[in-house]
């Protein structure tokens, strides 16, 4: 991403960037949903039918890149009302000038501080039911035949 600096704008990086982040722990996340349905035995309340299973990918594929969407509508800010920002706020005052950082004001993007708030709101439950728990339950079911 380096050699590209000169050449694409700031905010182009730091989406691609967020975006392959996402698509990591989205992966990772489906990886220990999967591998927790094949842990789980036939007979058990926890087993998702196929449809389900699928459906719970595109859920965890969905609450990933949420952060994905926030840094591209954030990409409409404006390098002046930042510039703004920066010289109105001290504790930012170290950071060099002329520079499109992603600092948006709130009253201007209230469509964009709604979906990161309730976006945000709402993927910590989804990490905490479709990643967290079925690894609990996974090291459970392990550690019960290994102990």
């Amino acid at each position: 991403m380096g050699l590209f600096c000169p050449y694409i704008p700031y905010q182009v990086l730091m989406i691609i960037v967020v975006f392959l982040n996402m698509s990591m722990f989205s992966a990772f996340g489906m990886m220990l949903v999967a591998r927790h349905q094949l842990l789980i035995m036939e007979d058990s309340v926890f087993k998702m039918r196929p449809v389900t299973k699928y459906a719970s990918f595109i859920l965890i594929n969905v609450a990933m890149h949420s952060m994905t969407v926030i840094s591209i509508l954030v990409l409409r800010s404006s390098c002046e009302g930042q510039i703004g920002i920066l010289n109105a706020y001290p504790q930012l005052k170290w950071r060099e000038r002329d520079l499109n950082w992603f600092i948006f004001y709130g009253p201007d993007f209230r469509a964009v501080m709604n979906y990161s708030y309730y976006g945000f709101f709402s993927f910590i439950p989804i990490v905490a039911i479709f990643i967290l728990l079925p690894c609990a339950h996974m090291l459970f079911i392990v550690l019960r035949y290994v102990i």
